[in-house]
């Protein structure tokens, strides 16, 4: 009870200090702020969540990788936009529009100091990683480099960030105040270590921090990226403004971007596999295994196949399927084997496809090539990725779990899974059935497919090497069913033509 009067105390003198130094007050903007040279480092954010929208900022940490500070949940459901380059003007797609410098947040991740795993007053870091690359440039969107060393409290610090939250953005430098940290922690309790505090200058007594500093503008000390600011809804202009520093989180952010590589290796081996029936498409992805094979997670034998779609009308509608490989290129499919039949896509039932298509792919290094199947399992320890076209071509570092521990989480496993755990931290781990997990450059399993994914949970995959004799088995037979269908249909011809030609 006597730490509160004492810091409502402390409130009431501050407030009697700025009363007493009002006349003083400067009151020139300019003095307070300026255009920043450093504006090609920043982005302006906007997120939407149960139809609330807010506008925040953020620092660019490279093509894939967006910096910024916000209250999100990492996992909630929220539709953000990044827009560079010209922060100005709309921030949200538009309809018939294309605007380059927009790019969808495809995944968000929280920062939590190993230091700070109890309750302590905290502002999240996050990194937004984006579902297309932003076109870098070194006078319009440049990688802003972290810290090599901690914040020294002889720094001169301003804040950098937009001076407003509307399509007028322009991104500047204001003048900031880095609060001690014991007076900080007066304020704020059990204060988390990598946290610091700022405060416009007394001497702009008539401006606050709540309406100046936005939400992941930069804390910049002697040039360089020190920390981030946190959230200003709510805001409280009486306490100082708390900032999440950037030091502590370095090893952390260069790991992400370890840990994704957007080379070329293996691109030209997967191709998109599509459904579509009623104006709707199923999308996943599948690895080429011949000139007219694709090896997937689960494809429905097309022939024949219907869905009935209730509406207005009720109509059926035919299922047709295709791949996409190569620059747009499309072939259509309908025959397909798979090892089950059924469709209820659980852990205990082994999702494997063989698809073949109705053309031959123009197989070449330059535009599609096939992938070897294994003969022998994953050495142990192998260095394992999972390679994706889904939002964009990317590879991520994966590990390859113990069975036994698997089924700790998955009781119902098949015999036969195996299973992965995505590097990349905290995650959602509903990645894209069909998907190749490649180890030490050699294609190992098939992601399955699975209808109730559970985040942070292992995701079961294919083995390639317990299914290869399956696999080509498939490929042969999908092949001779094919051309058997092709030689009776060339034998009615002739007979019908025996028959008609006399008359």
């Amino acid at each position: 009870m006597s730490v509160n009067l004492n810091i409502i105390y402390i409130f009431e003198i501050i407030i009697l200090i700025k009363q007493i130094s009002a006349e003083s007050c400067i009151i020139d903007r300019q003095l307070f702020e300026s255009d920043s040279k450093m504006a090609k480092h920043f982005v302006k954010i906007d997120c939407e969540q149960g139809g609330h929208r807010r506008i925040q900022f953020g620092i660019i940490y490279s093509e894939n990788i967006i910096l910024t500070s916000n209250e999100y949940k990492v996992g909630e459901a929220v539709t953000c936009f990044i827009k560079y380059k010209n922060l100005r003007g709309v921030t949200t797609p538009v309809r018939y529009k294309t605007i380059s410098t927009l790019v969808e947040v495809w995944r968000m991740d929280s920062y939590i100091a190993e230091k700070d795993i109890l309750p302590r007053t905290s502002v999240p870091l996050k990194i937004l990683l984006l579902r297309k690359k932003i076109k870098l440039h070194p006078k319009y969107a440049a990688p802003m480099p972290l810290p090599e060393s901690p914040y020294k409290q002889d720094s001169k610090c301003v804040v950098i960030g937009g001076d407003k939250p509307d399509s007028n953005t322009k991104i500047v430098e204001m003048k900031t105040v880095v609060i001690d940290r014991k007076e900080c922690e007066s304020t704020y309790p059990n204060l988390a270590e990598n946290i610091m505090c700022i405060e416009v200058p007394d001497e702009y007594c008539n401006l606050e921090h709540c309406d100046e500093y936005f939400e992941g503008s930069a804390l910049v000390c002697d040039g360089v990226l020190t920390a981030l600011v946190g959230a200003n809804q709510p805001c409280f202009p009486l306490k100082p403004r708390t900032c999440v520093g950037i030091y502590d989180a370095a090893k952390w952010i260069q790991s992400f971007e370890e840990l994704i590589s957007s080379d070329q290796e293996h691109k030209k081996a997967l191709v998109g596999v599509v459904l579509t029936a009623a104006r709707k498409k199923l999308y996943d992805i599948g690895i080429i295994l011949s000139k007219n094979k694709i090896l997937t997670a689960y494809a429905p034998n097309l022939h024949d196949t219907r869905i009935f779609e209730r509406g207005y009308f009720s109509d059926y509608y035919e299922v047709k399927g295709y791949i996409e490989y190569g620059a747009g290129q499309i072939i259509d499919w309908y025959k397909a084997r798979s090892h089950t039949n059924s469709t209820a896509f659980t852990p205990q039932e082994l999702q494997l496809s063989v698809i073949m298509l109705n053309e031959d792919i123009p197989l070449s290094p330059q535009t599609a090539y096939s992938m070897r199947l294994p003969e022998n399992a994953p050495r142990k320890n192998a260095k394992c990725i999972i390679a994706t076209l889904y939002p964009r071509w990317m590879k991520f570092s994966l590990t390859l779990m113990d069975y036994d521990e698997c089924v700790k989480n998955l009781p119902e496993l098949h015999k036969d899974y195996m299973c992965i755990r995505q590097v990349l931290p905290r995650l959602d781990d509903c990645i894209q059935s069909g998907n190749p997990i490649i180890c030490d450059g050699e294609l190992t399993a098939i992601v399955a497919k699975m209808i109730n994914c559970k985040k942070n949970y292992p995701r079961p995959v294919a083995p390639i090497h317990r299914y290869r004799s399956w696999i080509l088995a498939t490929m042969r037979d999908l092949e001779l069913s094919g051309s058997e269908q092709s030689t009776f249909a060339w034998l009615l011809f002739i007979i019908i033509f025996i028959i008609i030609i006399p008359l």
